[in-house]
């Protein structure tokens, strides 16, 4: 029904709507996860319709309790002794977290630089190995039987465009609160995605970027304090971003 960032431009206008229901926004995300070949990019696109200027960071969280999914070395087609490194992250717009995402990858089909960048700093994964020019591949995508707090739950293979190797086998948990967080109007933003921050519904609101990036959207009354920039190591926007 929707092709390539069509999908994105159908929750753009649902977003016109006070509030477009879960059910039409996980429609919508599914499928630019389905046709595009970054997460990265796809929530990117989210983020820039709330917040023009900001950018997805990737904050880390634990990985204590993150048992690797079964297949994983023959999916990423590596031998018992190839080292796999883990990343666990929160994928934000400003303070709003969009997704968790945990992400198994090959050090070795990376470059230096690539590696250097996920050990230390808060760049996306998709953002980090673009220049890999990689494709994605969607192995597992589920709407229905989850937590109410979830909206999407994505598995994929991602493979490095010169050879079709596997680089990364990803597990994504779509947010529903931080997707409805950035539907809603300005003066509704919550300070964040979790709870136990923020003053509660109708309070000042953290997300709070400059009048001109939300036009014909109304000031809020009280004051709010605006979204962190984001992260120096990130370079600058580029259209093409994967």
């Amino acid at each position: 029904m929707f092709s390539g960032k069509a999908g994105l431009t159908g929750f753009f206008l649902l977003t016109m709507t006070p509030f477009p229901s879960m059910a039409e926004t996980a429609a919508h995300l599914g499928h630019a996860l389905a046709t595009r070949d970054s997460a990265t990019a796809v929530l990117q696109d989210y983020c820039r319709h709330a917040a023009p200027g900001l950018r997805i960071r990737a904050v880390s969280l634990p990985t204590g309790n993150g048992a690797p999914p079964d297949d994983l070395r023959k999916n990423l087609a590596i031998g018992s002794d190839e080292p796999i490194a883990l990343r666990h992250v929160s994928l934000r717009c400003g303070n709003i977290a969009l997704s968790d995402a945990w992400n198994w990858y090959v050090p070795s089909r990376l470059t230096p630089a690539m590696n250097r960048s996920l050990d230390t700093t808060e760049i996306p994964f998709g953002r980090a190995v673009a220049a890999l020019g990689f494709r994605r591949v969607p192995l597992t995508s589920a709407t229905n039987a989850l937590p109410e707090a979830v909206l999407l739950r994505n598995t994929a293979l991602l493979l490095r465009g010169s050879d079709d190797l596997p680089i990364a086998l990803v597990q994504e948990t779509y947010l529903a609160s931080g997707f409805a967080a950035l539907a809603r109007p300005r003066n509704a933003h919550p300070a964040d995605s979790h709870p136990g921050t923020g003053t509660g519904a109708g309070a000042c609101s953290g997300f709070s970027p400059d009048a001109a990036a939300l036009p014909s959207r109304a000031q809020t009354s009280c004051t709010t304090r605006s979204l962190p920039e984001s992260s120096p190591e990130s370079p600058p926007e580029s259209r093409t971003e994967r």
